[in-house]
């Protein structure tokens, strides 16, 4: 039995051969995960990273961009799985309210 499994990211059906580990997996993409509601508290870690890299883009729209990502152990992980994100829909990502936090 594997800890890997699909990680079913790219809602386009591209990809399919990606595999997370699943505890890394369910981390970023669990609602109802401890850790990340204990942060934000609003969605998955993955829905509020994409909620707040989406503002950071409306904020800055217009202006030269790039992002950098970091993280240490768990949160380079996490950043792997981002970045993945990032690159199919950080931009369609909505900013609650008339500015970004």
């Amino acid at each position: 039995m594997s800890a890997l499994e699909p990680a079913h990211l790219d809602a386009r059906g591209a990809h399919l051969d990606i595999k997370v580990e699943s505890g890394f997996l369910n981390l970023y993409t669990s609602s109802t995960n401890k850790a990340c509601r204990s942060v934000g508290g609003m969605g998955s870690c993955r829905d509020q990273l994409l909620r707040e890299v989406s503002c950071l883009i409306k904020d800055h729209t217009g202006e030269d961009m790039s992002i950098t990502l970091a993280g240490h152990t768990i949160g380079s992980a996490l950043t792997m799985l981002l970045g993945y994100d990032i690159t199919g829909s950080a931009s369609t990502a909505t900013c609650p309210g008339a500015t970004c936090p």
